[in-house]
């Protein structure tokens, strides 16, 4: 009986031994895409379609600029990703990082809102204090303040201030007769406003570049599949 070769042995092992690994590669390649992509399509679910609609959001609120209102509401979705632990992975650094600027800009975009608003209060306190309205009956000239009351929180007032609208606030003072002329209680009014009113500006302008910013990060990532970098 002849033995069979050595070397045909091994060979035939070794075949044997390459294919099954081959076939082990291709099973761990397969398997390894194929969580790739469950996750991927988790992260556009769960984390990059709802801070995209955050984002949107910010700056479909643009116009809030104008009315001295904050950009943003944060949602219950968007607290929820936060807080969830969605975004510990280190593939999402990039986006964990762009989103803490975003929280920031928020912060200093908030307080700015606040401090702007109690200038508005103190901008019409102070000139108010200053004017006289005349007494239509009497001729008299009176105190603003005793003739009319407190008007701090006056929309009509807080609103020509937020944006430096010299007709509407001329507009509310149309029923009274004052003294000095509106047109000078304007520009004092004003110029108490205008330093808060910029850093307002500023901050919100700064906010909605940085959500428009991340936001498009968003568009590339679902586009392409991949995760999410900084653009």
């Amino acid at each position: 009986m002849r033995m069979a070769d050595p070397v045909d042995v091994l060979l035939n092992i070794g075949g044997y031994v390459v294919a099954g690994l081959v076939t082990l590669l291709g099973v761990l390649v397969a398997q390894a895409l194929g969580e790739r992509s469950r996750q991927r399509a988790e992260d556009r679910a769960a984390i990059y379609e709802p801070i995209r609609r955050e984002t949107e959001g910010i700056s479909a609120a643009a116009w809030k600029l104008d009315a001295a209102q904050g950009l943003w509401n944060r949602s219950e979705e968007f607290h929820r990703i936060l807080t969830s632990g969605l975004l510990r992975p280190k593939r999402h650094d990039n986006l964990r990082g762009d989103i803490d600027t975003l929280l920031a800009l928020d912060d200093k975009h908030e307080a700015a809102r606040v401090a702007f608003h109690t200038a508005r209060e103190t901008a019409i306190a102070t000139t108010l204090e200053r004017s006289e309205v005349q007494d239509p009956f009497t001729n008299d000239w009176n105190p603003w303040l005793k003739s009319v009351g407190g008007v701090t929180g006056d929309s009509e007032f807080l609103g020509a201030l937020a944006n430096g609208d010299r007709a509407r606030w001329d507009r509310r003072l149309e029923p009274h007769l004052v003294r000095p002329p509106t047109d000078a209680l304007f520009e004092v009014a004003d110029r108490i406003a205008g330093g808060p009113r910029s850093a307002f500006r500023e901050s919100g302008k700064a906010l909605l570049t940085q959500a428009r910013r991340t936001r498009d990060g968003i568009d590339i990532a679902i586009r392409t599949g991949k995760v999410y970098r900084s653009p």
